[in-house]
């Protein structure tokens, strides 16, 4: 086995260990999609980041993506604790909102900007 394998296989033991216990808790609490509805509504922080700095490669942009996963959680939270609907219902509610907002702001300030998956 050459290093580069074992590096592989060592780097693909750590996150699987460290991926196990939060993704063990989400499934029990019914939130298994909260990854996948954060990495939807971060799009507003990095289009607010974008309008912001006019570069792509800023680190503003991660800031302000995590402040908006952030603030998706509390949501998701404070729509649960309501009482009125359900775990799962509560993310299908937050996300497509945060990323429909960012997707309008693109649509109306920076139809010539290409912000691609790289970007991302």
């Amino acid at each position: 086995m050459h290093s580069s394998q074992l590096e592989i296989q060592l780097i693909a033991s750590l996150v699987a260990m460290a991926c196990a216990i939060p993704g063990t808790f989400l499934v029990l609490r019914k939130m298994a999609m909260i990854s996948d509805a954060i990495s939807h509504a971060i799009l507003p922080g990095l289009v607010v980041g974008f309008f912001i700095t006019q570069d792509l490669n800023s680190p503003i942009l991660i800031f302000l993506a995590a402040l908006t996963g952030v603030i998706t959680v509390v949501l998701v939270e404070q729509i649960q604790k309501t009482g009125l609907v359900k775990e799962d219902t509560a993310i299908g509610l937050v996300f497509p909102a945060l990323f429909s907002i960012g997707v309008i702001m693109i649509a109306k300030n920076a139809n010539d900007v290409h912000l691609d998956v790289d970007a991302v």
